[in-house]
């Protein structure tokens, strides 16, 4: 970790230009763009428009290499532990067969082509998150793209992460190198100052100085009237609304404070805390309606922005508000990596392991403790100013929290998160625990640098060690916050974040960062305690269908835990056929959903999920087989299990009534067609990786496509 240099100091307020002049090409905006038109309704709720939602199985797309038997196995294995639905499996070929590649083979071979696959099947809107496999490039050298910016500060090393590159799709697939900059991260949560910054970077920068002058020479009638303009034409802008109220007050026209007041208010604005202590508005104190208001504010919120649930569809203004138009905002996605097997990467079973660890942890509640760690080294001073913020938060919410002096913490048995800033360590020497599920960081040069060996420790220590998830730089970063997890991540995580959302809502300059694990790992999430009938069901087209929904409720035991949480009451119920953009609708303990009539006969998979009411929206998402049609109308039979050693061929045999065509399909990767009704087929098992694999059968039957319930195959070495 190099020095922070004296250039290096006033890098954030570094700002590349064009941050939202170039829209995003068709292609990019058909696939991640708004939700499409949904394609079945419900009769017992009246469906609304989509709201946020929490990261769940059908919102992650898996991302493989095809020529990897590496990367086809680590994918099956989760693919199985988490229920990720066939359509949302990518298998891209082609991909460059190293851990460093150009962003202009990044752009061609990985994620042009992932977007237009999603554009394909109809996903845009629906994915919220890739998680790419293993033997991807993992450094993405970005020096084309930075060109045109000439000679930049040193702390912007022209080398990024595949997942990072990812989450700033928009600008990446244009060759746009604002995903550079320091804050170019809207979603990441920033002190609560930041609400008031510039709302919409370039567009509005004349007009919103002229403004801040206007409050700095207290003409705050005048004030008032630019900042109603600003939020007539950004409505969303509830901060612009909050300022604009102050305003009023400090002009001494109460009546419309209070008005503005409350619309910021009713649009988003939370902060009680913030507003009791705001000198702008002591000439309100007295009234009535005032004292109302704040009451209706929670008063131990920190001078922190609140974490909220991720969505692909959510634009962000710069000054992290969402619900932002498209061209005065943008939008990102989700990534992480779930596995590095090359160089100091894990082995492929380690791999697997540490998926199916943080997959028992999701929603289990775990009484752990959170510390971060203390030495005088410049990679822990540099996010030590914000230890106690977090720690304070963590107490608050029933966990242990503390700082330990030293590099680790020693003899810890329940470690839930640790935040480390170290060159070199071995966790087994400080003889401490972590938890399923665990969140683990170091902040250091190297920690993310995959094609490099060195005497850094590398991510692969905290993920052997039991994480679920951390993260690492691929190159020297130098010694900048914005680069690296705040320490407010970790409170996030223990509020109910997913793994995922943990790390970017706490990283605002992330290009260089990347993070290895489970996405969906969510251990202390609390969602709605439901259940229904997963069977299958057999159904006609355009048939309704009803589901009756349990309240399960908490274990005993986890009520006794000081963390525990009581589960969200579910709020919003929604469903979606074949991984289409979702519905939603008032939770009911009956729900009715009516399918089309356009369905074809054969295998659908029906996904349900309630969510509760809260900022993280945290969602419990049931998967239901639903057969449509008369049975026994496409049939595919093979052998549960199959050994590498002794067998070089798979069979497999398809029976289709009355079909011109039938083909095998992994996941949604077609493997072979035969023109015949029936037809066996002679499958290379290296095709489908190790572990569990799931196959389909399809059949076209006078033109319609007929898919056939899945048969998993243990595939084993």
């Amino acid at each position: 970790m190099g020095n922070l240099p004296c250039r290096g100091r006033n890098a954030h307020r570094f700002c590349l230009t064009s941050a939202f002049v170039r829209a995003p090409n068709a292609g990019a905006s058909r696939a991640l763009g708004m939700l499409a038109l949904a394609i079945w309704t419900s009769v017992a709720t009246e469906f609304s428009q989509p709201v946020l939602a929490g990261l769940s199985a059908s919102q992650v797309v898996v991302v493989i290499n095809g020529g990897s038997l590496r990367s086809r196995t680590i994918a099956n294995h989760y693919i199985a532990l988490r229920n990720i639905p066939a359509k949302n499996v990518v298998v891209l070929d082609n991909v460059p067969n190293s851990e460093t590649a150009s962003v202009a083979e990044f752009r061609e071979r990985i994620l042009g082509p992932l977007l237009a696959e999603i554009d394909r099947r109809g996903l845009g809107g629906v994915i919220h998150c890739v998680a790419y496999s293993a033997d991807f490039p993992t450094a993405i050298d970005i020096q084309e793209d930075l060109k045109p910016q000439g000679e930049l500060p040193i702390v912007f090393t022209p080398m990024a992460s595949i997942n990072s590159l990812t989450y700033f799709y928009r600008w990446v697939i244009n060759g746009n190198p604002s995903y550079i900059g320091l804050e170019a991260n809207f979603y990441a949560r920033r002190p609560l100052e930041a609400c008031f910054a510039n709302p919409i970077g370039d567009k509005l920068r004349t007009q919103w100085e002229a403004i801040k002058a206007m409050m700095e020479n207290k003409q705050h009638a005048e004030a008032v009237v630019e900042l109603e303009k600003v939020f007539a034409e950004l409505p969303h802008q509830y901060p612009v609304a909050y300022l604009a109220a102050g305003q009023a007050a400090m002009s001494g026209d109460k009546k419309k404070a209070i008005q503005l007041l409350s619309k910021s208010i009713e649009l988003g604005w939370t902060n009680g805390k913030y507003l009791s202590d705001d000198e702008r508005f002591v000439s309100c104190r007295d009234d009535a309606e005032f004292q109302a208001l704040q009451l209706s504010l929670d008063d131990k919120v920190i001078p922190y922005q609140e974490a909220v649930a991720f969505d692909s569809r959510e634009f962000w203004s710069t000054n992290g508000v969402p619900k932002a138009k498209e061209g005065t905002g943008i939008n990102y996605l989700l990534s992480t990596v779930l596995a590095v097997t090359r160089g100091p990467g894990t082995t492929t079973q380690q791999a697997i392991e540490g998926l199916r660890r943080s997959a028992t942890a999701d929603f289990s509640q775990p009484d752990g403790g959170f510390y971060f760690c203390l030495t005088p080294d410049v990679r822990t001073t540099t996010r030590e100013p914000n230890f106690e913020m977090a720690i304070s938060q963590l107490k608050q919410l029933g966990f242990e929290a503390e700082v330990v002096n030293g590099i680790l913490p020693s003899v810890k048995l329940k470690v839930l998160g640790v935040c480390v800033g170290s060159a070199g360590f071995k966790w087994a020497e400080s003889h401490s625990v972590m938890l399923p599920g665990a969140l683990a960081d170091n902040l250091t040069s190297l920690a993310g640098s995959m094609h490099t060996s060195g005497d850094q420790v590398k991510i692969t220590e905290l993920l052997l060690a039991g994480a679920a998830g951390s993260s690492g730089t691929v190159t020297e970063p130098y010694a900048l916050q914005a680069k690296f997890p705040h320490p407010m991540m970790y409170v996030h995580y223990a509020q109910g974040a997913s793994l995922a959302e943990a790390f970017y809502l706490n990283v605002t300059g992330p290009y260089q960062l990347l993070i290895i694990g489970d996405p969906l790992c969510q251990p202390c999430a609390n969602p709605p305690l439901v259940s229904t009938n997963t069977k299958l069901r057999k159904a006609s087209s355009g048939e309704q269908l009803t589901f009756h929904f349990r309240d399960d409720g908490p274990r005993q035991a986890k009520l006794a835990r000081s963390s525990w949480k009581p589960a969200l009451a579910p709020a919003i119920i929604s469903a979606s056929v074949d991984a289409s953009p979702p519905q939603f609708g008032v939770f009911r303990e009956n729900i009715n959903v009516k399918l089309t009539g356009n369905e074809s006969r054969g295998y659908h998979d029906l996904r349900l999920a309630a969510q509760g009411v809260g900022d993280l929206a945290i969602r419990r998402e049931i998967a239901i087989p639903i057969w449509i049609g008369e049975e026994g109308i496409i049939r595919l039979d093979a052998p549960k299990k199959i050994n590498l050693r002794n067998a070089k061929k798979l069979n497999v045999s398809v029976r289709a009534t009355g079909a011109s065509a039938v083909s095998v399909w992994h996941d949604y990767e077609r493997l072979e067609t035969k023109q015949a009704a029936e037809a066996t087929f002679e499958i290379d098992p290296n095709r489908l990786g190790l572990g569990p694999a799931r196959l389909f059968a399809n059949a076209t039957i006078d033109e319609e496509s007929v898919r056939s319930s899945p048969v998993v195959i243990e595939v084993e070495p």
